[in-house]
């Protein structure tokens, strides 16, 4: 019977707000972390408009953008 609760609607409905919650915690890093690095040309911008226009656009960012920062020693 255990293993049947986790087909309960309210757990659903709280693994999809920690799904919501953390998308959005990484789209705030994604933005915090463009702000702060340098880039080449508008590229700053438009990693800061796919980070607010897209819903997994922090996702995108990490996943290709931090490739794209200037190092800066």
């Amino acid at each position: 019977m255990e293993l049947l609760s986790i087909l309960e609607p309210t757990f659903g409905l709280v693994a999809w707000q920690l799904f919501m919650i953390t998308i959005l915690l990484l789209g705030v890093v994604a933005i915090i972390d463009i702000a702060i690095n340098k880039f080449e040309n508008n590229q700053k911008m438009v990693w800061l408009l796919i980070c607010f226009l897209l819903p997994f656009g922090g996702l995108i960012y990490f996943l290709n953008g931090r490739k794209q920062r200037i190092k800066v020693l």
